[in-house]
């Protein structure tokens, strides 16, 4: 999901974050998500052996598809761009 998710985000955030700060904010970002890997790890193994990697899968696939439609749902999120400054 990497793949699909990561190009609209950066795309997003080059067109929101002015230029002068996109660094910064990329890193954040990037610092965030590599800190969640560990975290993730650490409730997906017990998780999955509790429960069996099938279950792990079909509920972490649908807490992401939840996300992605509420996320369609929230105003601030849908017109972001829109609120852009548009710089050429």
């Amino acid at each position: 999901m990497n793949v699909l998710t990561n190009g609209p985000i950066f795309a997003i955030l080059q067109a929101v974050v002015p230029p002068g700060m996109q660094g910064r904010v990329l890193l954040v970002m990037g610092s965030v998500v590599g800190a969640m890997a560990p975290l993730g790890m650490a409730i997906a193994g017990p998780v999955a052996d509790a429960l069996g990697v099938q279950v792990w899968f079909l509920a972490g696939g649908l807490a992401c598809a939840l996300t992605g439609v509420l996320g369609m749902g929230i105003p601030s999120i849908v017109q972001l761009e829109e609120r852009a400054p548009h710089r050429i």
